[in-house]
């Protein structure tokens, strides 16, 4: 996958639910490296999943969150038309919507954990292209691409980490937690321990 100079990259919901890719892709998309899209059913997917899932966020908790990526990123989010076009073939016709954004946002990369929810063929039937690529696939390029201005950004991530403070290591292992197993590796390697 070759990757324009600031790529337009549209988040699933899915993506965004961990606090540490989150905050990469947002501190990657403020330094101008990459353009983050997103858009109000996304955000409120992922409010509804947090407040869900997770016994630390009730809905206001998650609101603000929102509150603040939106008020950081006031360009990312996507506003497509009321409706949805149908797009055939979707294992998840749920999953329109995010795949109808993206394009809406004339982005060129879907960023997903779920790559079987969008088959190349069915992706290939909007008019603009758009590669859906796993967000460690993504970081690892990213970073083997443009290290001298990514490798900064994620370090600056890893030191605003305070709750609690995260040395490289447990840094890492956080990432590969996350399912970024391959960036969490390329890491070990460009970090100094």
């Amino acid at each position: 996958m070759s990757l324009p100079l600031v790529p337009v990259v549209f988040a699933d919901a899915n993506v965004l639910y961990n606090s540490a890719l989150r905050d990469i892709l947002i501190e990657l998309a403020l330094a101008d490296i990459i353009a983050l899209r997103w858009s109000p059913v996304v955000l409120d997917e992922l409010c509804r999943t947090l407040v869900r899932t997770r016994a630390d966020y009730d809905e206001a908790k998650a609101m603000r969150l929102v509150a603040a990526m939106t008020a950081a990123l006031p360009a990312a989010l996507v506003i497509p038309p009321d409706v949805v076009p149908i797009i055939a073939g979707l294992p998840d016709p749920d999953d329109a919507h995010v795949l109808a954004a993206a394009n809406h946002g004339e982005c060129d990369v879907l960023l997903t954990f779920n790559l079987r929810h969008f088959p190349a063929e069915v992706v290939a039937q909007l008019a603009a292209p758009i590669t859906v690529t796993h967000p460690d696939a993504f970081l690892v390029q990213l970073l083997t691409t443009q290290a001298a201005a990514v490798l900064p950004i994620l370090e600056a991530v890893r030191e605003h980490l305070t709750r609690p403070p995260m040395a490289i290591p447990a840094y890492t292992a956080s990432l590969e937690r996350a399912g970024l197993k391959q960036t969490a590796e390329l890491l070990r390697y460009l970090l100094p321990s």
